[in-house]
C-alpha cells in the first residue's frame, strides 16, 4: 500500500471539544500510524500533536463574524452573491494550500449550515477536480423536523445537493438511507463507522502495542485475557 497526502478538513480541531473533533483526532492519528502524511485544516483549535502539521484559518470557522454576516445578508437578499467574496477567498486558500495532497476529507462541511462560503467552494473544488474531495457526512440538518424553516431557501439550497464530482462517505447504513433520500435517492454512499482506536483508548504501553503487531492481535475476533 503506497502512502498518501491527505488533507482533514472541519471546522474546528482538538483541543476544541466536539464528537467530530475526536473523529479528526482519531482519523489522523490512524492515517499518520500507517506512514501517510497528514495535514489538518481547521477554523478553530491548535496544535494538539506533534505527529503532523495542524493549519488554523479563521475563514473555515462556524464561528467566524464575518462568515455569520455574511450569512445573514444572503437570506435576506435570498440569493448567494453576498457569500460569493468570502467563498474566493477560501476557494483561492484551499487551491494554494492543497497542491501537495492526493485527497481532501472533509468532515460534515458539506452537510451542515455553518459556513456556506467554505461550502460553495468545496462544491467548486470538486467541480474542476483539483483532487479529489470526500465529503464525510455524519449529520444534516434537514434530518430533523425542527430544523430552521429559512434552511429551506437560498442560499442553504447548495445543502440539500448532489454533487457527482464529490465522493461521499456517511457513518452508518441508517445515515445513507437518509442523505440519499436528502439528495432525491442519487448518488453513491460509502458506510464507514466511526471506530475506535484501541491503543488510544486503552491507554496500551508501547510495550503492549508491540506485543500486539507481532502477534496480530487487532486481527483476531476474540481476545480473552486471564
Amino acid at each position: 500500500m503506497g502512502r498518501y497526502n491527505i488533507a482533514l478538513l472541519h471546522y474546528s480541531c482538538p483541543p476544541v471539544v466536539g464528537g467530530v473533533e475526536e473523529v479528526v483526532r482519531q482519523q489522523a492519528n490512524l492515517f499518520h500510524r500507517y506512514y501517510n502524511n497528514v495535514k489538518i485544516f481547521a477554523g478553530m483549535g491548535g496544535r494538539f500533536s506533534q505527529n503532523f502539521s495542524i493549519e488554523i484559518n479563521p475563514l473555515l470557522s462556524s464561528r467566524n463574524e464575518k462568515i455569520l454576516l455574511a450569512h445573514k445578508k444572503a437570506v435576506a437578499e435570498k440569493n448567494i452573491k453576498p457569500l460569493q467574496n468570502l467563498s474566493n477567498k477560501i476557494y483561492k486558500y484551499l487551491i494554494d494550500s492543497l497542491q501537495s495532497f492526493d485527497v481532501l476529507i472533509a468532515h460534515n462541511v458539506l452537510t451542515m449550515h455553518y459556513n456556506l462560503p467554505l461550502t460553495y467552494a468545496l462544491h467548486k473544488l470538486a467541480d474542476e477536480n483539483i483532487l479529489p474531495v470526500v465529503s464525510w457526512g455524519h449529520d444534516s440538518p434537514f434530518f430533523y423536523d425542527d430544523y430552521p424553516k429559512q434552511l429551506r431557501k437560498k442560499p442553504y439550497d447548495i445543502l440539500r445537493q448532489y454533487n457527482p464530482d464529490i465522493h461521499y462517505v456517511v457513518i452508518s447504513n441508517y445515515r445513507k438511507k437518509l442523505f440519499r433520500n436528502l439528495y432525491d435517492g442519487r448518488g453513491k454512499f460509502t458506510v464507514i463507522p466511526n471506530g475506535v482506536d484501541p491503543i488510544t483508548f486503552f491507554k496500551l504501553d508501547p510495550h503492549t502495542v508491540r506485543l500486539i503487531k507481532e502477534q496480530q492481535l487487532f486481527n483476531s475476533d476474540f481476545i480473552m485475557v486471564q
